[in-house]
Protein backbone atom coordinates (compact mmCIF):
# COMPACT_ATOMS: atom_id res chain seq x y z
CA UNK A 1 0.00 0.00 0.00
CA UNK A 2 1.46 3.66 -0.72
CA UNK A 3 1.27 6.06 1.84
CA UNK A 4 0.24 9.55 0.65
CA UNK A 5 -0.11 12.98 2.28
CA UNK A 6 -2.86 15.18 0.98
CA UNK A 7 -2.30 19.19 0.86
CA UNK A 8 -5.32 21.72 0.27
CA UNK A 9 -4.17 24.76 -1.20
CA UNK A 10 -6.37 27.44 -2.38
CA UNK A 11 -6.21 28.26 -6.43
CA UNK A 12 -6.23 31.55 -7.86
CA UNK A 13 -9.95 31.26 -8.79
CA UNK A 14 -10.62 31.09 -5.27
CA UNK A 15 -11.43 26.90 -5.15
CA UNK A 16 -9.47 24.31 -3.38
CA UNK A 17 -7.65 22.01 -5.44
CA UNK A 18 -6.29 18.93 -3.48
CA UNK A 19 -2.27 17.65 -4.38
CA UNK A 20 -1.47 14.15 -3.68
CA UNK A 21 1.98 13.21 -2.99
CA UNK A 22 3.44 9.96 -2.74
CA UNK A 23 5.54 9.68 0.49
CA UNK A 24 7.22 6.96 -0.91
CA UNK A 25 8.57 8.49 -3.86
CA UNK A 26 9.87 11.35 -2.17
CA UNK A 27 11.21 9.19 0.49
CA UNK A 28 13.29 7.25 -2.35
CA UNK A 29 14.46 10.55 -4.08
CA UNK A 30 15.69 12.03 -0.65
CA UNK A 31 17.69 8.97 0.28
CA UNK A 32 19.45 9.44 -3.07
CA UNK A 33 19.84 13.16 -2.96
CA UNK A 34 20.71 12.76 0.63
CA UNK A 35 22.43 9.77 0.50
CA UNK A 36 23.10 7.87 4.21
CA UNK A 37 25.08 7.91 6.87
CA UNK A 38 25.21 5.55 10.44
CA UNK A 39 27.37 7.84 11.80
CA UNK A 40 27.21 11.67 12.87
CA UNK A 41 28.65 14.19 10.14
CA UNK A 42 28.84 17.29 9.97
CA UNK A 43 26.83 18.34 6.55
CA UNK A 44 27.40 21.41 4.19
CA UNK A 45 25.86 23.47 6.46
CA UNK A 46 28.09 22.73 9.48
CA UNK A 47 25.06 20.49 11.37
CA UNK A 48 25.42 17.39 12.97
CA UNK A 49 23.43 15.39 10.89
CA UNK A 50 22.71 11.41 10.52
CA UNK A 51 20.99 8.72 8.50
CA UNK A 52 19.00 10.76 5.83
CA UNK A 53 20.08 14.40 6.73
CA UNK A 54 18.90 14.75 9.65
CA UNK A 55 19.77 17.40 11.34
CA UNK A 56 20.15 16.57 15.26
CA UNK A 57 22.36 19.32 16.33
CA UNK A 58 20.70 21.83 18.81
CA UNK A 59 19.10 23.93 16.03
CA UNK A 60 17.55 21.13 13.91
CA UNK A 61 15.15 18.41 14.97
CA UNK A 62 16.80 16.41 17.29
CA UNK A 63 15.65 12.84 17.51
CA UNK A 64 11.65 12.63 19.41
CA UNK A 65 11.55 10.46 22.42
CA UNK A 66 9.22 7.91 20.36
CA UNK A 67 12.31 7.61 17.74
CA UNK A 68 14.69 7.17 20.76
CA UNK A 69 12.85 4.09 22.00
CA UNK A 70 12.59 2.99 18.72
CA UNK A 71 16.69 2.92 18.77
CA UNK A 72 16.70 1.69 22.19
CA UNK A 73 14.69 -0.87 20.84
CA UNK A 74 16.84 -1.77 18.09
CA UNK A 75 19.80 -1.72 20.34
CA UNK A 76 18.69 -4.19 23.25
CA UNK A 77 17.63 -6.55 20.36
CA UNK A 78 20.70 -7.06 18.81
CA UNK A 79 22.25 -6.37 22.34
CA UNK A 80 20.98 -9.97 22.95
CA UNK A 81 21.70 -11.54 19.93
CA UNK A 82 25.18 -10.62 19.95
CA UNK A 83 25.47 -11.73 23.96
CA UNK A 84 23.51 -15.66 22.56
CA UNK A 85 26.21 -15.77 19.92
CA UNK A 86 29.01 -15.18 22.27
CA UNK A 87 28.08 -16.97 25.70
CA UNK A 88 26.55 -20.19 25.34
CA UNK A 89 25.36 -20.30 28.87
CA UNK A 90 22.57 -17.05 28.39
CA UNK A 91 19.78 -18.14 27.03
CA UNK A 92 19.65 -20.83 29.73
CA UNK A 93 19.68 -17.55 32.61
CA UNK A 94 17.58 -16.34 35.26
CA UNK A 95 15.61 -13.41 33.34
CA UNK A 96 17.17 -11.00 35.71
CA UNK A 97 20.44 -12.32 35.40
CA UNK A 98 19.97 -12.16 31.68
CA UNK A 99 18.93 -8.33 32.15
CA UNK A 100 21.58 -7.48 33.96
CA UNK A 101 24.06 -8.81 31.05
CA UNK A 102 21.83 -7.02 28.57
CA UNK A 103 22.16 -3.83 30.30
CA UNK A 104 26.04 -3.90 30.81
CA UNK A 105 26.65 -5.42 27.52
CA UNK A 106 24.81 -2.48 26.01
CA UNK A 107 26.43 0.22 28.30
CA UNK A 108 29.87 -1.51 27.75
CA UNK A 109 30.07 -3.01 24.07
CA UNK A 110 30.16 -6.89 24.40
CA UNK A 111 33.68 -6.72 23.77
CA UNK A 112 34.22 -5.08 27.14
CA UNK A 113 31.90 -7.26 29.47
CA UNK A 114 33.70 -9.81 27.61
CA UNK A 115 36.90 -9.14 29.72
CA UNK A 116 34.91 -9.68 32.79
CA UNK A 117 36.03 -13.10 33.26
CA UNK A 118 35.69 -13.47 36.68
CA UNK A 119 32.07 -11.95 37.04
CA UNK A 120 30.85 -14.34 33.72
CA UNK A 121 32.20 -17.27 35.66
CA UNK A 122 30.43 -16.81 37.96
CA UNK A 123 27.14 -16.32 36.55
CA UNK A 124 28.03 -19.58 33.51
CA UNK A 125 28.38 -21.25 37.20
CA UNK A 126 25.31 -20.15 38.91
CA UNK A 127 27.34 -18.52 41.59
CA UNK A 128 25.36 -15.20 41.19
CA UNK A 129 26.02 -13.74 44.96
CA UNK A 130 29.62 -14.10 43.80
CA UNK A 131 29.28 -12.74 40.19
CA UNK A 132 27.22 -9.54 42.29
CA UNK A 133 30.36 -9.29 44.81
CA UNK A 134 32.81 -9.41 41.62
CA UNK A 135 30.62 -6.54 39.36
CA UNK A 136 31.28 -4.44 42.16
CA UNK A 137 35.21 -4.84 42.18
CA UNK A 138 35.52 -3.67 38.47
CA UNK A 139 36.30 -0.71 37.20
CA UNK A 140 32.91 0.34 36.28
CA UNK A 141 31.83 0.51 39.74
CA UNK A 142 34.33 2.99 40.08
CA UNK A 143 32.96 5.02 37.20
CA UNK A 144 29.44 4.66 38.05
CA UNK A 145 29.33 3.01 41.32
CA UNK A 146 25.58 4.25 41.87
CA UNK A 147 24.67 2.05 38.71
CA UNK A 148 26.83 -0.82 39.69
CA UNK A 149 25.13 -1.10 42.64
CA UNK A 150 21.93 -1.09 41.38
CA UNK A 151 23.09 -3.83 38.82
CA UNK A 152 24.62 -6.11 41.66
CA UNK A 153 21.19 -5.66 43.79
CA UNK A 154 19.49 -7.07 40.88
CA UNK A 155 21.69 -10.19 40.44
CA UNK A 156 20.96 -10.63 44.31
CA UNK A 157 17.52 -10.41 44.08
CA UNK A 158 17.51 -13.07 41.00
CA UNK A 159 18.51 -15.88 44.46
Amino acid sequence: KQRTSVDRRHHKGGTKMTIIYSLEEVVENLKIEEGYSASVYECSMGHATVGYGRNISKTGLGITEDEAEVLLHNDVERTVAELERALPFFAGLDRRVGGVLIELAFQLGLPTLLKFSKTLGHIEHDEIPQAADELLQSRFAEQTPARANRLAERLRAAR
